[in-house]
Parts: structure tokens; C-alpha cells; sequence
């Protein structure tokens, strides 16, 4: 691998996941060390921060899934936000969207 050009794109991919877990890794070793405390609300705030985005996405997985929204497909809206649509701070020139991946 003396060329970049030369790195196929799973050796790329497989770099890149070695770089992003090592960042990743210092980036969280401060709340790591607040987890291992004794103290009762560092670890509630530790649970709340790294627990309640889980939760909630979760919550609205299985709300779409009731609703029978499709996965690993795109959808969006036809038109542009009217008053009638219930999104928060909606643009009038934006044309909304979503997928489950």
C-alpha cells in the first residue's frame, strides 16, 4: 500500500472504522470514569444521556412499524408544508422525508 490510490475500498472502510472507534474511544473516556463513581447522580445522568435517545428512537420505530411504514426505502412528502401540516417549525420551501435504514 505504498500508493493511496492503491487501497481497495475495504481496507479504506476498515481504516476508517479503526480511526472513528479510537476517536470515539478518548471522546468518551471522561464519562466512562464518572459511570464507575459511587455517586448516585452522576450515574442518573450518565443513564439519561447515554439511555433516553435509545428509548426514544425505539418508541418511534415501533410507532412506524404500526403504521406499516416500509424499511430500507426513502419517502417523502409530495408537496411543500402548508399550515395544515403538523411539523415543527416547518419551512415552506423544504420538502420533508424519511427512512428507516
Amino acid at each position: 500500500m505504498s500508493n493511496i490510490s492503491e487501497i481497495s475500498r475495504r481496507q479504506f472502510l476498515w481504516m476508517a472504522g479503526i480511526a472513528s472507534a479510537s476517536v470515539g474511544t478518548i471522546s468518551l473516556a471522561p464519562h466512562a470514569r464518572a459511570a464507575e463513581s459511587s455517586d448516585a447522580l452522576a450515574i442518573a445522568q450518565d443513564a439519561y444521556i447515554w439511555g433516553f435517545p435509545l428509548v426514544l428512537i425505539q418508541s418511534y420505530f415501533e410507532s412506524n412499524r404500526h403504521k406499516d411504514f416500509p424499511l430500507n426505502r426513502f419517502c417523502g412528502k409530495q408537496h411543500l408544508s402548508r399550515p395544515a401540516d403538523k411539523i415543527v417549525g416547518p419551512n415552506i420551501d423544504t420538502l420533508y422525508g424519511y427512512a428507516w435504514l
